[in-house]
């Protein structure tokens, strides 16, 4: 399995275009997932919640096989 981080803006568009799923990563816990639904330069939205660019990193990646709850 390919892990590739989105850091880019181009990679983000590319993310929104081809609806890949991306995982995202907070201080070495996983925070959130799902499609990007939009981003600026501080935030990226993805599934929905609001993450920050600077502290989180975000994966592009298989979905889940089961449903993941984000509290």
């Amino acid at each position: 399995m390919n892990i590739r981080t989105l850091q880019h803006d181009v990679d983000l568009d590319n993310a929104i275009f081809f609806g890949s799923y991306v995982l995202v990563i907070t201080e070495g816990k996983m925070t959130g997932g799902g499609r990007v639904n939009g981003y600026d330069e501080n935030e990226v939205v993805v599934g929905g919640r609001k993450h920050s660019r600077r502290t989180s990193t975000f994966i592009l990646t298989q979905p889940p096989q089961i449903q993941i709850d984000f509290i």
